[in-house]
């Protein structure tokens, strides 16, 4: 028995169970005030509503059973939506299937017939769309209108025959509403690497979801895409910290960043670094990460002309080395030149003094190899200059 609200303009749906989804299950529930929402169902739907449509899809055999009334029905529905106080106007369509299991299904789960309905009725792309329930019901009713299902996980409920189907259609199971909407629509960007060594990113975009992989993490490092559209802090706690942010939060904005805000243990050497890696005022002609590991280390290169500024930053300690050759390399030939004055600014070793240690070397090949150990929480900063 579908109800239907107007339709909002966008594509991507969350076709969603009630009793073990939504509330909690009492078992053939009739009366408003059994209603219970499950911990963060709340906090999960009203932070989706604005990408997604909503819909309430559910069995309820007690109407076929003549054990409560469609009104009945309806008014838990009530209740349920006055206590998730979504905005206008909440689910867009709600199915309750009367039926029994004996009785012939025309929308029983695990029939696709509402799901389908409302993809052709409200352009939905079947691609962006999930049914997501606690039964086995739920998950052959998305599988049979051709899209992706989820698991509530039910202690009673989970049975071999359920673990077989989720095995064979690659179904995820969650602990939990709030957590399987955390993994669909994540609320930040999500990076994950692959057994192969590849990094694949999802983020939303609009009421979109983004997409996007890459053959190394400084490919991501690189990129810059509007999923976030401003980084309210930049906060900075360690070396960890920060060179997870180069991964995991500088690219997923094109807005101006906030100054960081460093902790104490963070050298003077590593300040410098990670404002150079995340410099987006002073103009350049090329940024290379040319290598790092969310959490562990990074060391970007930024070419302004014929000048080169390389930048390192690690968590813990760890010698690192830079190979100007390879910058060399990626030069225009017509700016190219035959010695360099490199200029260092680093951390200060065992039984060196000051808070950061600065040099100056003349006449250096192309082909000179910088080698620095970092300390925890340490950084580099290197210039290199052509000489006339």
């Amino acid at each position: 028995m579908p109800q239907a609200a107007h339709s909002a303009k966008t594509r991507s749906a969350l076709f969603l169970d009630r009793d073990g989804t939504i509330i909690r299950d009492m078992g053939y529930l009739s009366d408003p005030d059994g209603v219970e929402l499950l911990d963060g169902a709340k906090e999960a739907l009203q932070r989706v509503c604005a990408s997604h449509h909503l819909y309430l899809f559910t069995n309820q055999s007690g109407i076929g059973r003549g054990y409560y009334t469609l009104e009945q029905a309806q008014a838990v529905n009530a209740r349920m939506m006055e206590l998730l106080a979504l905005p206008e106007p909440g689910f867009m369509a709600v199915c309750i299937a009367p039926e029994t299991p004996e009785q012939p299904a025309v929308y029983r789960k695990p029939s696709p017939a509402f799901i389908l309905e409302r993809i052709a009725a409200d352009g939905l792309d079947p691609a962006q769309c999930w049914m997501i329930g606690d039964r086995l019901s739920d998950l052959e009713a998305g599988v049979n209108a051709g899209i992706a299902a989820v698991l509530i996980h039910n202690e009673t409920l989970f049975n071999e025959q359920t673990r077989a189907f989720c095995d064979e259609h690659h179904i995820p199971v969650y602990p939990s509403l709030h957590a399987a909407l955390a993994e669909i629509v994540p609320e930040r960007p999500q990076v994950r690497f692959t057994a192969d060594g590849k990094v694949v990113a999802c983020w939303m975009q609009g009421s979109e979801r983004r997409t996007a992989s890459f053959d190394r993490p400084g490919d991501l490092a690189e990129s810059r895409f509007p999923a976030l559209e401003h980084i309210a802090e930049l906060e900075v706690a360690d070396g960890k910290q920060g060179c997870e942010h180069l991964f995991f939060t500088v690219p997923f904005t094109e807005a101006a960043l906030p100054e960081p805000t460093f902790g104490a243990t963070l050298t003077p050497a590593y300040r410098a670094a990670f404002m150079m890696l995340i410099d987006r005022n002073t103009p350049c002609d090329a940024f290379w990460l040319i290598r790092g590991e969310p959490g562990e280390f990074a060391v970007g290169a930024r070419r302004q002309g014929k000048v080169w500024r390389v930048a390192g930053i690690t968590a813990a300690s760890k010698t690192l080395t830079v190979r100007f050759e390879d910058l060399w390399l990626r030069t225009p030939v017509e700016l190219r030149a035959l010695r360099y004055t490199v200029q260092i600014l680093r951390d200060p070793i065992v039984g060196e003094e000051g808070e950061v240690v600065e040099e100056t070397f003349t006449e250096q090949a192309p082909d000179v190899r910088v080698a620095l150990d970092l300390a925890q929480d340490g950084g580099f900063l290197l210039t290199f200059r052509p000489e006339p």
